[in-house]
């Protein structure tokens, strides 16, 4: 996935445009969701939803799997990109 945004990203510098490129990536063409269908299916994926590999496997993720998809990206393509924090959330 790094190798196919550092394409995607080429030399670009601008920040807004880079989570652009990320965001379209994740969510349009590798067609990943945020969260369950439905409210059953989100408790009884809850705990799985967490785990990154989970997320690369179901396609479906929370705050927590997307934040580390995010990063682990961004830390290959070293890119300045930081986690932030709030009581039950991260992005």
């Amino acid at each position: 996935m790094a190798e196919d945004l550092k394409v995607r990203i080429g030399k670009e510098k601008d920040p807004e445009k880079i989570i652009r490129a990320i965001n379209h990536y994740i969510y349009g063409i590798k067609g990943m969701k945020s969260g369950s269908l439905d409210l059953k299916q989100s408790r009884k994926n809850e705990t799985e939803e967490v785990f990154l590999h989970r997320f690369l496997e179901t396609g479906r993720g929370n705050c927590n799997s997307l934040t580390t998809l995010y990063l682990s990206l961004a830390e290959r393509l070293g890119l300045p990109l930081y986690p932030v924090e709030i009581p039950s959330h991260v992005f």
